[in-house]
């Protein structure tokens, strides 16, 4: 896949991996949706978090770090 990219292998060797997976992830999806012929499927995306539950868990995060410190 990323020979047609274009990359030569140096660039690809010194390429850390987790852009490696953007670049892939990228093309794969560039290719899928300008194919008229691709099968469309919802992402697998989560659905956002609640923002009082992502509230609860920040404070209960912050107050775990807090025990045995002195205030600032």
């Amino acid at each position: 896949m990323l020979g047609c990219k274009d990359w030569p292998p140096d660039v690809v060797l010194d390429t850390p991996i987790p852009l490696l997976e953007l670049a892939v992830k990228g093309t794969v999806k560039f290719v899928i949706d300008t194919s008229p012929f691709a099968k469309r499927e919802p992402d697998d995306d989560d659905p956002p978090p609640d923002r009082a539950e992502a509230g609860e868990d920040i404070a209960a995060f912050l107050i775990s770090k807090m025990k045995g410190k002195a205030p600032p």
